[in-house]
């Protein structure tokens, strides 16, 4: 029997699952992180090995089986001669596989490998599309201390802003500055100064996971919060409008999807991020399937030269 490989992997874990060309999922694990920039180019391929003999092992299948592998890893894209490094690897372990940057699951995933784009917003940030003619191109995730603009770290860093424009009087208090005294107990900008300092070797989540403080501030009527949130959309739809320039779309509207844990925000970022989107000729619609490492086996049969079919999609969707 042949079979399909995606992965998704990135920064903190990486996920691995086994299909059939029907989209039949046969198996799905997880281990470490896969980010060359973080752990290198060897360590990436021996996380990535393990990982897919446990999966081989899981399932019962072979590496003679292994048709065809889609690798979606972090930092892929970013840094030439590390990807060619680690595309020779990952080919040495499956003959006929893609090495392609992590985003790309979402994308696959959010049109079922149809034109369209993505914005992606968790701790980082970045847009990537595909255009009718088979392009692809992506727009922003550089680096968070100049780009991510959209992110939930860059909205975490934002509301410690404000948090200070309040505190000494450049802007009024509002739910904002009670919420940051409550949960990260600090009664003054100076104190918010010493807790970012030993927050910020924790990484960047951290800071990211402020925007849920600036989600509450929203939902008890902060309108300075929802403010945040609006400058945040605007962002993410100029990465979008970026694509616009180096793609071809045959659909007008563009179709506009989205992925990443700040989209849990609901309205506040959604309804804003959808007007901005309307203005630029593009329209937001929810992704077809809802894990990445989905998008990641669309990705996978496309490269295999197996054509998507509504069948495919339904069984992924379902699995």
């Amino acid at each position: 029997m042949e079979f399909y490989l995606a992965v998704d992997g990135g920064g903190s874990k990486t996920k691995l699952a086994l299909y059939d060309a029907r989209g039949m999922q046969h198996g799905v694990l997880s281990v470490g992180p896969s980010a060359y920039c973080d752990i290198g180019v060897s360590a990436v391929t021996a996380v990535l090995h393990e990982g897919i003999q446990a999966l081989l092992s899981q399932t019962g299948a072979t590496w003679a089986e292994l048709k065809q592998a889609a690798f979606c890893l972090s930092s892929v894209g970013e840094r030439p001669a590390f990807d060619a490094q680690l595309t020779e690897q990952l080919v040495a372990l499956c003959k006929n596989a893609v090495v392609v940057n992590d985003s790309f699951c979402a994308l696959y995933a959010a049109h079922g490998g149809g034109e369209g784009i993505v914005a992606v917003s968790g701790t980082g940030s970045i847009a990537c599309g595909l255009d009718s003619q088979g392009s692809t191109a992506r727009c922003g995730g550089y680096s968070p201390m100049f780009s991510d603009e959209g992110s939930s770290y860059w909205l975490g860093v934002k509301a410690m802003e404000l948090y200070c424009k309040q505190d000494d009087g450049r802007a009024e208090r509002s739910a904002l500055h009670t919420a940051f005294a409550k949960r990260l107990g600090v009664r003054s900008a100076f104190e918010l100064m010493e807790w970012a300092e030993h927050a910020h070797t924790g990484g960047r989540r951290r800071f990211a996971k402020l925007q849920l403080l600036l989600e509450a501030a929203a939902n008890d009527g902060d309108t300075s919060a929802a403010a945040l949130y609006e400058h945040a959309a605007r962002e993410l739809s100029l990465l979008c409008a970026g694509l616009l320039s180096k793609l071809s779309f045959r659909d007008s509207p563009v179709k506009v999807s989205f992925a990443g844990g700040t989209f849990r925000a609901g309205k506040w970022l959604l309804e804003p991020f959808s007007r901005f989107l309307e203005e630029k000729n593009c329209m937001l619609t929810h992704p077809l399937l809802d894990v990445p490492v989905k998008g990641a086996a669309i990705l996978c049969l496309s490269a295999a030269g197996i054509p998507i079919t509504d069948s495919i999609v339904d069984t992924l969707r379902g699995s």
